[in-house]
Order: C-alpha cells, then structure tokens, then sequence
C-alpha cells in the first residue's frame, strides 16, 4: 500500500494552495477477523483498514476511524465501522481527483460518508474563495471551514506582505 497511498497523496496535495500547510496521511492497519464475528465462517482472516488523519498547520483537524467510532454514527456500512476499508477511501481520492474542476462544486460524492471531500474543496487551489465561500454558506463543515479560514488568512497576510513591500 506504501507506493499507492504515497503517490496518490502526492497528486492530491499538489492540487491544494501552496501556501496551505494541509498533509494528509494514511497509516494502513491489520486487523484479524474471527469466523464467529461475521467473516461468513471462513476462519481466521486479514482486513487492511486505514487510519487516516488530515493535519492543518500540524493539528489534526480529521481522524478517520476515530472521529467516527461513536456507536449511534449511523453512516457506517452495516453499522460496523470495520466494514469501511483503506481501498474506500483511496477509491474517492480517486474520485476526487478525477472530477473535472467545474463539476466538484456540485458533485455528490456519495461514498465520502465522513466529510473528507469537503476539506479537499476547501483545500483546492483551483477553486475560487469567492466560489468556495458560497458553497460552505450552503453546505457548512466544521473542518472544510478550518481550511477555507486557512486560506483566507494565508491569502491576506500575502497581500498585506506585498502591500509592504510596495511602500
């Protein structure tokens, strides 16, 4: 998983505001299945699961399983959150990438059930602030709000830094 998860993060961080300090991390997890705990009685089997977190300025500001271990979350395939993989959420990194740039306003990303999606938005460099503060007008998110104000503030203490420069 190393070589996928690393490229993968490359192409999706070089779409987001240079100036933005936004990494995302994937550490993959083992995780044994016994038959008696639903693995349709095959024995003993191996589950990658990832644990993903997306760190602002070196603050966690998402954490997935651990943000959403709650019991009562019910957006968990079959109510167990061990059902959710590593190859689910690279599959809608994927996605995201992949969506042309004028539709990712606009698209449902049906499987982002944890709200990764909207801080890739609020991250990506090649979406307007005026487009981006009108959409999380519409759609807020704690997180993707974090990131947009972020980018607000690394963008006025740019032009304030210019501004200054021109004096």
């Amino acid at each position: 998983m190393a070589k996928r998860w690393s490229k993968l993060k490359k192409e999706i961080e070089s779409l987001f505001e240079p100036e933005l300090r936004l990494d995302l991390h994937c550490v993959d997890v083992n995780r044994s299945i016994d038959a008696k705990n639903g693995n349709s009685g095959e024995g003993l089997s191996m589950l990658s699961l990832g644990n993903y977190f997306v760190n602002l300025n070196q603050e966690t500001i998402w954490n997935f399983p651990k943000d959403f271990k709650e019991p009562s979350f019910e957006k968990w395939p079959d109510g167990n959150p061990w059902k959710y993989s590593v190859s689910e959420i690279n599959l809608l990194v994927r996605d995201y990438i992949d969506t042309p740039k004028d539709k990712l306003l606009n698209q449902e990303f049906e499987e982002d059930l944890f709200g990764l999606t909207k801080i890739l938005l609020a991250a990506d460099r090649r979406i307007s602030m005026n487009k981006l503060q009108d959409y999380f007008k519409q759609n807020p998110n704690e997180c993707g709000l974090k990131v947009l104000n972020q980018r607000a503030s690394n963008k006025s203490s740019n032009t304030d830094a210019a501004s200054s420069a021109g004096s």
